[in-house]
């Protein structure tokens, strides 16, 4: 697996488990605010009611006591509202067992809402006349947290796809200079010497680039010095000292060489005679002289041909006989004619 998609995993989990944490945090909160305001709203009612019914709590029969109950019932969102008198025994009574169909029961179980029960003693002159209690419906809490958590279940969905998306294009950016580097090495490795420009911006990526313009650097210039003594020795060991000429095996190559391009040409022998006994008759000095004169000879009637590619090497066998190897690509009559 690639870096940049253990990078995208790995980021993408840590933004996964941030948005979960964050998302579970904020339905949790709104469950408490939720709860807390309707603690609020059952205390508000009850407080409200009791002072409404205060003037009419003496009369237990009075028919006003249940009027004003429904009226407040009706009206809002509450569960239960019961009033008692002084004894406990319960005067007016109204409940709601509506559901909210709307909110799928697994919500309800898995984010329970205590039900907001409050109550309000209700004075009848100096001694209190009874006891109103207002239970807030918990289907309306229900669904206030389902609207809430469907909205930040949207949103913090959103946020993660927007992060997920330009997490990829910064790690595209980031990464983008390793590719290049990769190029850069397989470049070397095939003999292929360039420099990574412009560098990249990220500074531990910036220095592994610069460290390895450096490295191609280096690793051409002594490839190019290697390859430079290479062509000195392979021309020293291919080149006849004495007569200053290429060797055999240099004829060689060019043979090969014009075979494989199919090209024509025309090769001429020219061997000294009798070189062993003018040896036997000269010192070694006067040999060489000798060679070294009649091979200039050569080179200089070899010179004179007009239009002519004449290349001039020495062959050297076992009885000391010198042969010199002209071949050119022009008609051999003017070769010919010249030497």
């Amino acid at each position: 697996m690639s870096l940049s998609k253990q990078l995208f995993i790995l980021i993408s989990l840590m933004f996964l488990g941030i948005f979960a944490v964050n998302y579970v945090s904020s339905v949790k909160n709104i469950r408490s605010y939720l709860q807390d305001e309707a603690q609020v709203h059952a205390q508000n009612t009850a407080t409200s009611l009791g002072l409404s019914l205060s003037p009419y709590i003496g009369d237990k029969s009075d028919t006003i006591l249940e009027t004003m109950i429904n009226a407040i019932f009706d009206r809002g969102y509450y569960g239960e509202i019961v009033l008692e008198d002084s004894e406990g025994q319960v005067l007016v009574k109204k409940s709601n067992p509506e559901t909210f169909q709307i909110v799928p029961n697994l919500f309800v179980k898995l984010l329970p809402m205590e039900i907001s029960t409050a109550e309000s003693e209700i004075s009848s002159g100096w001694t209190i006349g009874g006891v109103v209690r207002v239970s807030v419906h918990p289907g309306i809490g229900y669904l206030k947290l389902w609207r809430q958590a469907k909205d930040a279940l949207f949103y913090s969905v959103l946020a993660f796809i927007l992060s997920i998306v330009a997490l990829g294009v910064v790690i595209r950016l980031l990464l983008r200079p390793l590719d290049r580097i990769n190029s850069l090495a397989l470049d070397i490795a095939d003999g292929k010497f360039g420099t990574i420009s412009p560098l990249p911006w990220t500074s531990e990526i910036r220095n592994v680039a610069g460290s390895m313009n450096r490295m191609s650097d280096k690793i051409e210039g002594m490839i190019s010095k290697l390859n430079k003594k290479l062509e000195g020795v392979s021309k020293k060991l291919g080149m006849d000292e004495l007569a200053g000429l290429e060797k055999k095996s240099f004829f060689e190559t060019e043979m090969k060489k014009m075979f494989v391009s199919t090209k024509k040409g025309y090769i001429f022998m020219i061997r000294i005679h009798d070189l062993g006994a003018f040896a036997k008759e000269n010192d070694s000095s006067a040999v060489d002289e000798f060679i070294k004169t009649f091979v200039e000879l050569i080179k200089e009637v070899a010179g004179g041909v007009k239009d002519s590619d004449i290349k001039l090497f020495r062959f050297l066998d076992q009885s000391l006989q010198q042969s010199l190897i002209t071949w050119g690509r022009q008609r051999p009559s003017n070769s010919v004619k010249a030497l």
